[in-house]
């Protein structure tokens, strides 16, 4: 008798929170947290639909990602 361990899918990646943005030349990225412990530079069309970005946006007292503060004014046109 054989078991078969492997599984049907692939495995699913939490996220925990969001702790930082940042502008690139492009759009916003955010510094994501995830459950498993590693920290990556996630851009936000990868984002958009996560909780923690809800989070992140309400403790920055804004709706939409675009609203968020640039550190230089250059970087935001």
């Amino acid at each position: 008798m054989s078991y078969d361990f492997s599984t049907a899918e692939e495995p699913k990646w939490f996220v925990d929170e969001n702790l930082a943005q940042q502008w690139t030349s492009q759009d916003s990225e955010f510094q994501v947290k995830w459950t498993l412990g590693d920290i990556t530079w996630e851009p936000l069309a990868k984002c958009k639909e996560l909780q923690a970005l809800d989070e992140y946006l309400e403790l920055h007292r804004v709706k939409q990602p675009h609203n968020l503060l640039c550190k230089t004014r250059s970087s935001c046109d």
